[in-house]
């Protein structure tokens, strides 16, 4: 056998020896012989790669806000200051924030454009927020929330402080004069031609039922001050048609008296923004009787000059 005869022969040999000795529980000769043929694989591998850059701004001082009375029937403002960090540095900050101001049951009241108004020490930012309150936003406790953004949009918060709105008690009526027209002696339940007197509460102090009085006088003669017209002989009440104001129920009127103070039975006046004008969002209404016009009377005008006008108080 030739050199080349041989090689081949052992060569032979080695391949059949290899084939008989590979587990078959693994990838084996032809298993590899294949892979490599078809390209196929069992695993591949990822990479993953995440940037992460900077950090989130924070609010760490907000600055104390005193007491804020409200003024009557218009609205108030106030200012709210605080201090952001960013650990990335003060230029990292936007230059406007956020504050809002809300309480249970209430208008929560908002400034979106807070103003940058210093930088200092590389990493913090002033701001100033100015808000503005109704004359009837609710008085007590309200939560003060602040917000602040950095260049990427990560957000800094802080909700940790309160401040106090003032009670107010006010309120505004109208007509000025109430008028009674066509009344003759022994005339009986007549009513105002301009009714109703309208209350307003152009404060936040929400007045409960009982608490409006009226001290009523007599309406004397203007030419003949020996005759008048009594205040007990008048009414007020919260309803009117068929004449309701002048009845005396313990729901809906009360008769006056003069020179005291006398409960409107039922009339309450709510805080609320009155210039909705429903009659009831910050208003009540109230509506006026006469009686009794004595017989004894003469023809000649009656008011209050004499003695004074009618006074409706806030108990």
């Amino acid at each position: 056998m030739n050199s080349k005869k041989t090689f081949l022969f052992y060569l032979f040999l080695f391949l059949v020896l290899t084939f008989l000795t590979t587990p078959f529980v693994n990838a084996g000769f032809f298993d590899t012989i294949k892979s490599k043929i078809t390209g196929r694989a069992t695993s591949q591998p990822v990479s993953l790669n995440i940037s992460v850059s900077g950090s989130s701004p924070i609010i760490p001082s907000v600055g104390s806000v005193a007491a804020v009375t409200l003024l009557e029937n218009t609205t108030t403002t106030f200012t709210i200051n605080f201090t952001a960090y960013d650990a990335d540095g003060f230029s990292n900050l936007k230059t406007v924030a956020v504050a809002n101001v809300s309480k249970s049951g209430s208008t929560t009241r908002y400034n979106s454009t807070c103003s940058q108004i210093s930088t200092f020490a590389s990493n913090y930012s002033n701001y100033s927020c100015t808000l503005t309150m109704w004359y009837f936003d609710d008085y007590g406790t309200w939560n003060i929330g602040l917000a602040v953004n950095d260049t990427s949009n990560a957000q800094g918060f802080n909700t940790t402080t309160t401040f106090t709105i003032n009670q107010l008690t006010a309120f505004i009526s109208g007509p000025g004069s109430l008028t009674f027209s066509g009344i003759s002696p022994g005339a009986v339940n007549s009513t105002a031609s301009n009714d109703p007197l309208l209350l307003n509460n152009t404060g936040n102090d929400p007045i409960s039922a009982g608490s409006i009085e009226i001290n009523a006088t007599n309406l004397v003669g203007e030419t003949d001050n020996t005759k008048a017209l009594y205040a007990a002989n008048f009414s007020v009440g919260i309803v009117t048609g068929s004449n309701a104001e002048c009845g005396l129920n313990t729901n809906q009127s009360n008769f006056l008296n003069r020179s005291v103070y006398v409960q409107t039975i039922n009339a309450s006046l709510p805080n609320g923004n009155f210039s909705v004008n429903d009659g009831s969002t910050g208003q009540e209404q109230l509506y006026v009787c006469l009686r009794l016009a004595g017989s004894e009377l003469s023809t000649q005008s009656y008011s209050t000059s004499n003695q004074g006008a009618w006074t409706i108080r806030i108990s």
